[in-house]
């Protein structure tokens, strides 16, 4: 008994290299609004939320989904770290400067 196999056949069928990227190539949202350099952020325990610092002496919350500036708090200096309370029931935001 003789079997014909097609060499082709052989070779594995491989995604193509743009299929594989495992990061965007296009960007999705653009979060505007600081006037100077963006210093820290930090995303709520749930994802929802993202809390941004900056020279220019905010934070600011924004809404993940939209990149829409929910609330400005000015605090008067530099703003160097943020964090959240990693308790999803109580929806705190620490800024140190």
């Amino acid at each position: 008994m003789r079997v014909n196999v097609d060499p082709e056949d052989l070779i594995p069928k491989l995604p193509r290299p743009r299929d594989l990227q495992p990061f965007p190539v296009c960007q999705a949202l653009v979060y505007r609004g600081h006037s100077d350099l963006v210093r820290c952020l930090s995303v709520s325990p749930g994802g929802q939320w993202l809390a941004s610092g900056s020279d220019d002496g905010s934070v600011r919350l924004w809404e993940v989904a939209t990149a829409r500036c929910m609330k400005t708090v000015l605090v008067g200096g530099v703003v160097r770290s943020i964090a959240w309370n990693p308790n999803p029931a109580i929806c705190l935001v620490a800024a140190a400067m």
